[in-house]
């Protein structure tokens, strides 16, 4: 933090001459700058601490170096994949679940529904709809012709409060478009989207972690 001011005004500051006036513009730069340095001085300190805690989170299986989050996530894809292979070995007395000493895998049944496919995203559909751009320039133009009352009182152009439009898709409308007949599956196709029809998908539910329990069950 820079050295403040050898000369300042006392607290609450009161300014009553040109003299004083100085004083406090100098004062104000320096807050400014021992703001500045505070926080070049924080900013240091959290990406130390960020460094510190990447550090931390490396951990080492056999000759592998990985991280917690990516050996979390590699835990959870083998998982899952066994689940899908072996469905009869995560499921006990007639349910879609078994439950382990470690926690709880099993079946729950997603929902069917419209989604975007393999690659897709909805940025990526709202860009296949040719002129989208220019109906949105359009519907601003519009907005910039309105005028608007804050709180009911004094009115104030869209074009004032630079209004913006920010467009998107809902799924659950394109899905009853299909079934009104709206929309086709060709269209489905040309937007990138796909239905999906109900499926079982895989949970993986651990239990909090205690080391004195058995690494597996007693068959």
């Amino acid at each position: 933090m820079p050295q403040p001011p050898g000369k300042r005004l006392a607290h609450p500051p009161c300014v009553e001459s040109v003299e004083d006036l100085e004083l406090a513009l100098c004062e104000v730069g320096w807050c400014q700058a021992a703001a500045a340095a505070e926080d070049a001085k924080l900013d240091a300190e959290l990406q130390a601490a960020r460094l510190k805690s990447d550090e931390a989170r490396q951990i080492r299986v056999g000759r592998t170096s990985t991280t917690l989050v990516e050996r979390t996530l590699s835990l959870n894809i083998a998982i899952r994949q066994f689940a899908e292979s072996n469905p009869e070995a995560v499921q006990a007395d007639g349910k879609k679940s078994r439950k382990f000493v470690h926690g709880e895998v099993g079946f729950r049944q997603k929902r069917g529904g419209i989604e975007p496919a393999e690659g897709e995203s909805a940025g990526s559909v709202l860009d296949r709809l040719d002129g989208l751009s220019k109906l949105l320039e359009r519907i601003a133009d519009f907005l910039a012709t309105l005028a608007l009352r804050i709180r009911g009182k004094r009115r104030v152009s869209a074009a004032a409060l630079g209004l913006s439009l920010k467009p998107s898709i809902k799924l659950s409308r394109i899905a009853e478009s299909l079934e009104q007949g709206s929309l086709t599956e060709k269209d489905l196709d040309a937007l990138g989207l796909v239905r999906r029809p109900p499926r079982d998908e895989v949970y993986v539910t651990p239990v909090e972690y205690r080391p004195d329990l058995p690494d597996a069950a007693a068959e």
